[in-house]
């Protein structure tokens, strides 16, 4: 299987890519290897290019998430490919502004409407993932509490890229689990 995502080279990105590079053909866009994530046509072009089955659209950077996810549902919405989306809780319960004033709430309940409207009715399938707090850069640099690896939600993605032919997971909510 042939597997593009953005940002691969830190936090949920890389241990997607460390992941899944043992059993899939998986290439990474990050600014690391020359790729601009606001560049979002030259992107997609190359991602169309290349004919992958799914992208892991993992990258923040303002609305960038939102306009990879149109530009490729668009693209694909009658082949039998994936477009994974890295959402997060955020929207369901906080408003995130990170320190330089991104609103980082804003961004991911744009990328959520996004894939809402692209769930049904097409071939290829749209999957938001959210995440609660996860040790990434991002989290980091606010001082945020951290609860959830990269790779246990690495782990969840890889759990959706298995999942039978006939199952379609649209959205998938991860926690951790409490101590006990």
């Amino acid at each position: 299987m042939k597997i593009a995502i953005t940002g691969h080279t830190s936090g949920i990105g890389k241990s997607c890519f460390d992941l899944l590079s043992s059993k899939h053909n998986v290439f990474g866009y990050s600014r690391s290897n020359g790729w601009d994530i606001s560049n979002i046509e030259m992107i997609c072009q190359d991602l169309i290019h290349n004919d992958f089955d799914i992208v892991i659209n993992n990258a923040y950077f303002e609305d960038c998430q939102v306009k990879i996810l149109q530009r490729m549902y668009e693209e694909w919405k009658n082949t039998n490919k994936k477009i994974i989306s890295m959402g997060s809780v955020v929207t369901d319960h906080l408003h995130f502004t990170s320190k330089d004033g991104e609103d980082y709430t804003l961004y991911k309940r744009m990328l959520e409407d996004a894939h809402n409207r692209r769930t049904v009715g097409n071939t290829c399938q749209s999957i938001l993932v959210k995440p609660a707090q996860v040790d990434t850069p991002l989290m980091r640099e606010d001082n945020v509490q951290t609860i959830l690896s990269p790779l246990e939600v690495a782990n969840v993605i890889e759990f959706i890229i298995n999942s039978p032919e006939n199952v379609y997971v649209s959205q998938l909510t991860v926690w951790p689990k409490k101590s006990v």
